[in-house]
């Protein structure tokens, strides 16, 4: 990276420079992420994820301000609503927050 930064500081516009800081950004913060709910599931000795304990796990990790952010960053409008809707039903405690929109709540 430090002998490729110089490069593309030159080369790209500053939209671009944004856009993939942006990128660099959002697999940051979903790796950490990622690595908070493993450690958390290997605290509770689970092996095996499902639904509920996926639910679970997350809501115990918080990190909803982390979570809200990589919502933010992925910037698609139509996944960003499908995802916040997903997250707010996750910190809710919904038995099935991986439902489509149009399904009813169990």
């Amino acid at each position: 990276m430090e002998r490729v930064l110089p490069v593309m500081l030159r080369m790209l516009r500053d939209d671009m420079l944004k856009v993939l800081a942006e990128a660099f950004e959002l697999q940051a913060l979903s790796l950490e992420l990622d690595m908070n709910m493993t450690a958390a599931m290997l605290k509770f000795g689970w092996n095996e994820l499902n639904t509920a304990r996926y639910g679970g796990i997350y809501r115990a990790c918080g990190r909803s301000d982390g979570r809200e952010r990589q919502v933010e960053l992925i910037h698609v409008e139509s996944i960003w609503r499908k995802e916040s809707d997903v997250m707010l039903r996750l910190f809710a405690g919904d038995q099935d927050p991986f439902r489509t929109t149009e399904s009813p709540a169990n």
